[in-house]
Formats: C-alpha cells, structure tokens, sequence
C-alpha cells in the first residue's frame, strides 16, 4: 500500500505526483488524436488528389486532341484552297486568258508580216526603175516577190504575176499575207522559212535572182504573245546581181473550235 507523504504545506506529495502523471497521460493521448486526425487528413487529401489526378490528365488530353483536330481543319482548308487556285490557273490557261501555255487549246494565225532590202543589186539599170539618171544603185529598186512556208502551208506575196518594187530606203514593208492556221495544244514549235524572187526586166540580163533562207521556227504558246523571226535571204541563184533580203514571220491567236 502506498504511502502519503505530506509537505510542510499540508499537501500530500503522493497525491501531487499521481495528478501530474494523469496530465501527462492526457496530453499525450491528445497528441495522439491530433495526429490521428492530422493523418487522416492528409489521407483524404491524398485519396481526393488520386481521384482527381485522372481527370486532369484526361482533361489534358482532350484539349491536345481538340488542338490537333483544329490544325488537321486548318490543314484541309489550306490544301483545298492550294487545290482550288491549281484548278483556277488550269482553267484560265485552257480559256487562252492565263496560264500561258500550260494545257491550253487555242489557234494561231501564221501570217508573212513584211518585208525589207538589206543589200540591193549591183547591175545594170533595168526598165522598171524609177530612178531614169545613171547607174544609181542607191534609188535602185528591186522587183520582189516573196513565199514563205510553214510546215506544209504556204503563201506567196503579192502574187505569181506581180512584184513590189523595194530597195534599202523602202524600209520595212507591210506585207500581211495569212500562211495559214496552225492548232495549238499548250505549245508548239512551227518550223519556217522563205523564199524571195528579183523579178529580172535588165535591158540585156533577163535572168531572175532567187535565193533561200534557213530554217527557224515560230515558237506558239496559247494565252502569250508570239516572238517574230526574220528570215535573211541572200539572192545568190539565178542571175548575177545578188542582194540581201529579209522577211519578217509572226504569228496571232486567233478563235478556233476545234479543241
């Protein structure tokens, strides 16, 4: 049996102790419940965080999937747009209007467009010229029939039975003699050339000079204006008084309902 020890207070030291050990116990039992609770807590905390911890990352993952859906319609608007030009540039190269040259159909005119003296004869005066003085060779004037062919068409200028009268001074001269049609499809190389007569009437040489030029070609592309060629042409068959000269060929789209 415990004993009771009393102060010089008059309290009992035994009892005091017991007191105190009672407190300590309560303390810490509350301590305890503190942590319990606190432990508790921070466990929900973290039951709430692992259920919502999904979500977010779904929530994530839907708005990347709706980004990535945006850029693929943006994608798609893009190209159908690409496409639609692509389509557009086509149809206005086919309508001869744009596009130039690109899967066009259109026709071309070849016409002779004129025609110049570079060197005029050395001869004798003949009956045709204007100049009535003595051996002018610069007022000379040559009597010039001209054909040009292009690819199995032809024309002759100004006829069979006729002749211009031209010399170096002359300049060039209108011609505008039609060759022919020629269809286009996109773009064509025509191959051309020409021919030129000096229709001889010397009072002695009754002999007429000729001559012929290379080969160039007229370079076609629909909905794009035609590049002339001038074809040089020495007159060096036929009689002996030579000369130089040139005839210029283009071409002119024209309407066609052949394509």
């Amino acid at each position: 049996m415990a004993k009771s020890t009393t102060t010089s207070g008059g309290t009992k030291k035994g009892s005091t102790t017991g007191t105190t050990r009672t407190r300590k116990a309560a303390t810490k039992a509350t301590a305890q419940q503190k942590t319990a609770v606190a432990e508790s807590g921070e466990v929900a905390i973290s039951e709430k965080a692992a259920v919502a911890a999904p979500a977010a990352v779904e929530s994530q993952s839907n708005e990347i999937a709706r980004m990535i859906r945006a850029m693929d319609s943006r994608l798609a608007a893009i190209e159908a747009a690409s496409m639609d030009s692509v389509a557009s540039n086509k149809a206005a190269g086919a309508a001869g209007n744009g596009g130039c040259g690109e899967g066009a159909c259109c026709c071309f005119d070849v016409v002779m467009s004129r025609a110049r003296v570079i060197r005029e004869q050395q001869g004798l005066l003949e009956v045709g010229d204007r100049d009535l003085g003595p051996l002018d060779i610069t007022n000379k004037y040559m009597e010039m029939q001209f054909h040009v062919k292009a690819e199995g068409l032809s024309a002759l200028w100004p006829s069979l039975n006729s002749f211009v009268q031209m010399n170096r001074k002359s300049g060039w001269v209108s011609v505008g003699a039609k060759v022919g049609k020629f269809t286009v499809q996109g773009s064509r190389s025509i191959p051309v050339m020409s021919e030129a007569r000096e229709v001889d009437t010397a009072l002695i040489e009754w002999q007429s000079e000729h001559g012929s030029s290379e080969t160039a070609y007229l370079n076609l592309r629909c909905g794009c204006p035609t590049v002339p060629v001038i074809l040089s042409i020495p007159l060096t068959g036929g009689g002996s008084g030579g000369g130089v000269v040139e005839v210029e060929v283009t071409a002119v789209e024209t309407c066609c309902d052949t394509c």
